[in-house]
C-alpha cells in the first residue's frame, strides 16, 4: 500500500476535527459521527489551512523488519503544517521524539518536494511530490475526502466525543 494511503486517514481525521471544531458559531454538535461528517464537508470547501497537532498514545510498528511489531509511545509527537489546497503546496514539520528524536521538514511546491530529516542532515533533498511521503494528495482533494469518508464508515472505527478543548491559537497572525 502506498505511504500516502497508510497515513491519510489519521491526518485527514485530525484536519477534519480541527476544521469542524473551529468552523462555525452554530449550536454545538454532540454526535461524534455528525461532527466528523460536518468537518469533512467543511474541509471540502477550504482553500487553505494551518494544522497544529499533538499526538499521544501508542502505535504498533515493525521498525526492524523482523515481522514482529512493538509498541511505540507517541507522547510528544507534533505536527505543524500549512496547506495551500488550491495550489497543492505544503509546508510541514513533524517531530517524533520516541523515534530517536526524529524531526522532518517537507515542502511541496507543484510537482517538486524538498525533504530533510534529523537522520539525513541539514540539507534538503529534492524529489517528486508524489514520492514525498506527505499523506494527503492536495491535487485531488475530492478523492482524498472520499477515502476519508469510506474509512470513517468502517465498523471498527468508532468515534467518541471527548471533552471540548480550546480552539485556535493565541499566537495571532503569522
Amino acid at each position: 500500500m502506498h505511504r500516502r494511503a497508510i497515513a491519510l486517514p489519521a491526518v485527514l481525521v485530525a484536519i477534519s476535527l480541527i476544521v469542524g471544531a473551529c468552523g462555525s458559531a452554530t449550536p454545538a454538535l454532540t454526535d461524534p459521527t455528525e461532527i466528523l461528517t460536518r468537518a469533512v464537508e467543511a474541509l471540502g470547501k477550504a482553500k487553505s489551512l494551518h494544522i497544529e497537532a499533538t499526538v499521544d498514545g501508542t502505535i504498533s510498528l515493525d521498525l526492524t523488519g523482523s515481522g514482529t511489531a512493538s509498541d511505540l509511545t507517541l507522547g510528544g509527537t507534533t505536527l505543524d503544517a500549512d496547506v495551500d489546497i488550491e495550489n497543492g503546496d505544503i509546508r510541514m514539520h513533524l517531530a517524533v521524539p520516541a523515534m530517536l528524536g526524529l524531526t522532518a521538514d517537507v515542502v511541496v511546491v507543484g510537482e517538486d518536494s524538498y525533504t530533510r530529516t534529523s537522520f539525513t542532515g541539514e540539507k534538503y533533498k529534492k524529489g517528486s511530490a508524489a514520492a514525498s511521503g506527505v499523506p494527503v494528495d492536495t491535487s485531488n482533494l475530492a478523492e482524498s475526502l472520499k477515502m476519508l469518508e469510506e474509512w470513517l464508515k468502517k465498523p471498527e472505527i468508532a468515534p467518541k466525543k471527548l471533552d471540548d478543548a480550546a480552539c485556535g491559537s493565541s499566537k495571532g497572525p503569522r
